[in-house]
């Protein structure tokens, strides 16, 4: 009940006011490309976007960084609630593998993918990461965690207390709802939505950030080190927003 009340408020949010447009790319081939821009590392692979290249690195440095960015910004006045699902794996062969681990982000700028800043996010942003690590820049007790970071890695709301296996080669499926207060992020292994979510908060920081900026680029980005063979893999994104570019990918 709870869950379908939730949904039946965040799906009035979007029927006032401009229409809802669904940016729906089930997979990153063909033309599906066209709605998409990689940077960094990043490249295309059979039918998904590896955010991370395990090989080499075109910063010339052990550190491999990626993202991938839906290629419009989106207006931020209409991020106020928004909606997003995608599927994703991450592999982490050993313990030595290094690597930080995953991140979905909302930031005024495109430059992501670069070794500079935590999970090859640009210099501000709104995310919520996968943390697949103990990393050396933070006092952690879990091996892997989902976390809501604004601005800084000092984390907003995180899965404490809950063990996960995040890089285990499993194929997860993420939801993610904010309706101008809260927050709910949902994770199952399978494509059915499961009824709680593993992550649910209110948060006046979110729409604070959100209200900064003019517009907002939304993606993915990760770094990790290179010959690590860990690894990130986007398989298909579903955004949910309104007042998108002409010509935006439809």
């Amino acid at each position: 009940m709870k869950l379908f009340f939730m949904l039946a408020i965040f799906g009035l949010l979007f029927v006032v006011g401009i229409s809802t447009r669904v940016v729906d790319i089930p997979t990153f081939d063909g033309n599906y490309l066209e709605c998409i821009t990689l940077k960094g590392d990043a490249f295309q692979a059979q039918g998904g976007i590896n955010i991370t290249d395990n090989m080499r690195s075109k910063y010339g440095t052990d550190i491999s960084a990626g993202a991938l960015l839906l290629k419009y910004p989106v207006s931020s006045h209409n991020l106020k609630a928004f909606q997003t699902e995608f599927s994703f794996v991450s592999t982490k062969p050993s313990s030595t593998s290094q690597g930080e681990g995953l991140a979905f982000f909302l930031s005024p700028s495109s430059s992501a993918g670069i070794p500079v800043f935590p999970f090859g996010l640009p210099s501000r942003f709104l995310a919520i990461v996968f943390d697949n690590t103990l990393s050396s820049y933070r006092d952690k007790t879990v091996l892997n965690s989902i976390e809501v970071l604004v601005d800084n890695i000092t984390p907003i709301a995180k899965t404490d207390g809950v063990v996960y296996t995040l890089n285990n080669g499993v194929m997860y499926t993420v939801w993610v709802a904010f309706t101008g207060k809260t927050m709910s992020i949902y994770l199952s292994d399978s494509k059915l939505m499961p009824a709680k979510p593993i992550l649910e908060f209110n948060s006046t920081a979110i729409r604070a950030f959100i209200e900064q900026f003019e517009k907002l680029y939304l993606g993915f980005s990760s770094r990790s080190i290179v010959g690590s063979q860990e690894h990130h893999k986007i398989y298909n994104w579903k955004v949910e927003v309104t007042d998108l570019q002409t010509g935006f990918c439809l």
